[in-house]
């Protein structure tokens, strides 16, 4: 694959714009396409500063980088596929330089680098504003790349979805408590995104994991860091759906079927028996209140994780604006990955 766009790269003469991260499976799956149906692009990945700021001239309306073989304007830009960024700090020439400016601040010998951060933050904010705000097609977005969890909830609230119980608890006498009030029957999951770290020995990822007052007691101090604790639906199936153009594509997840998913079905390395993943048609009235909720976020594009309880309510979970899609695509035959370089 690297090489097919690197070869793209050296005969780019069509300003259309990948910002992803290496080795992610979606935007090498959009790459291909756009080879099959003849497009040329560029792809930049996160944290590979191959390509540096050069200039900016706002009269002239020039925001100039370059790199290998190649020198572009984002004014040039006329479709832009955004997933995790792909530009950052990295890209900005000064923030990579040595400086000895730190011997003007010998209390705090580490304050240049904080502010030269902040200067390249900046910059870059401007940058993705420029892209954004062009009349150009956009998929993505930068400045919405990381949604705030419980604000997103609060969202789905206030448009009429139905959500958990939530809390945020950081004392144990409150959590035996909240169990007793859910009837025994609560969850734990990340406020922010979970972990997920991959170094060359070792994998690291968290999961939604089911509260017992076993582990309560056991593991849990008097005291430990506030945590988002939600009561646990007895859910009949979960729901994964994409937006994408207006349009959803939705995908039902039957991970009941074994104990090792029927919290998280995204354990299905360990589960015996594979969730069942179908098509699914969203009813109309929750597909309404779930465009207000993007709508409301500001995404044009997203992963929306909701559940369906043994009496048929929806309850709306969380969005993640640069969800792996491919995993709804490819069980589902949506092509979403097609789809979207038609749309580039």
């Amino acid at each position: 694959m690297d090489k097919i766009v690197h070869h793209i790269i050296y005969s780019f003469n069509a300003m259309i714009l990948l910002l992803s991260q290496k080795f992610d499976y979606s935007t090498e799956q959009i790459s291909r396409w756009l080879v099959s149906l003849g497009k040329t692009f560029l792809r930049i990945d996160k944290n590979h500063g191959h390509y540096t700021l050069e200039k900016i001239d706002l009269q002239n309306r020039e925001i100039i980088f370059s790199g290998p073989s190649i020198r572009f304007n984002c004014y040039d830009v006329r479709s832009i596929f955004i997933r995790k960024s792909g530009l950052d700090l990295k890209n900005i020439q000064p923030y990579n330089q040595a400086s000895d400016i730190g011997i003007v601040f010998p209390e705090q010998p580490d304050y240049h680098t904080k502010h030269l951060a902040e200067e390249c933050n900046d910059l870059l904010g401007f940058i993705y504003d420029v892209l954004e705000n062009n009349p150009i097609k956009i998929i993505g977005t930068y400045k919405h790349r990381k949604l705030n969890k419980l604000h997103i909830l609060l969202l789905a609230k206030n448009v009429g979805l139905k959500i958990p119980n939530t809390y945020v608890i950081h004392n144990r006498m409150d959590l035996e408590n909240c169990l007793n009030q859910q009837n025994g029957k609560l969850v734990s999951k990340a406020l922010s995104d979970g972990v997920y770290l991959f170094t060359e020995n070792y994998g690291f990822y968290s999961y939604t994991e089911r509260l017992t007052i076993d582990i309560i007691k056991k593991k849990l101090d008097q005291t430990f860091f506030p945590s988002l604790i939600q009561e646990e639906i007895e859910k009949d199936f979960e729901l994964r759906v994409f937006l994408l153009d207006n349009t959803f594509y939705a995908m039902a997840i039957f991970s009941q079927t074994d104990s090792s998913t029927q919290v998280d079905y995204r354990k299905q390395s360990i589960a015996e028996r594979k969730s069942r993943m179908v098509p699914f048609i969203l009813p109309k009235i929750i597909e309404k209140k779930l465009m207000k909720v993007f709508n409301q976020a500001g995404l044009n594009t997203g992963s929306a994780d909701l559940m369906v309880d043994k009496r048929g309510n929806y309850f709306f979970l969380e969005i993640n604006p640069s969800g792996q899609f491919s995993m709804t695509s490819t069980p589902c035959n949506y092509y979403l990955e097609k789809r979207i370089a038609d749309k580039l």
